[in-house]
């Protein structure tokens, strides 16, 4: 697959994807760095239990693009709540990302959360978002969803 992931177009793109607080589930987040690497991102995969101090030291050395939290056990979903409250106070204008299995049984909570992205399929997150960085120099804040057919 190296000659694959390296022969794609380099978009000068970095995304910094991470499970938060005491998630351990790492599958689904990894799909999702390595789709993005796929599509010539750079993709920095923090991998699983991000504390979140070790989330915002991330957020500020690399500056990335985007931020994808991901979250398979609905008990986290207040961990991963509280990240993307401290990520949006301290980078306000940073692109964040939220996903995975959790949120299926959560009436839209993520509405409440001051997110850019919401989707099911780390496909269309890579879709939606470059086709909003490629339409516009700011992104402005979407929510997405896969609606089941």
């Amino acid at each position: 697959m190296y000659p694959l992931l390296f022969s794609s177009e380099c978009r000068n793109r970095t995304l910094l994807c991470a499970r938060p607080g005491t998630e351990l589930h790492e599958m689904g987040a990894r799909m999702v760095a390595d789709i993005f690497e796929n599509d010539g991102w750079d993709s920095i995969y923090l991998g699983a239990a991000v504390p979140e101090d070790a989330m915002l030291e991330a957020v500020r050395s690399n500056h990335p693009d985007l931020i994808a939290l991901s979250v398979t056990m609905p008990q986290h979903l207040l961990v991963c709540r509280d990240l993307v409250n401290a990520i949006r106070r301290e980078f306000p204008e940073s692109r964040i990302a939220v996903g995975g299995k959790a949120f299926q049984s959560t009436h839209q909570i993520w509405k409440q959360w001051p997110i850019d992205f919401y989707v099911e399929d780390a496909r269309e997150l890579l879709q939606n978002v470059n086709t909003e960085m490629r339409s516009s120099t700011v992104l402005l804040r979407f929510q997405f969803r896969r609606v089941p057919v």
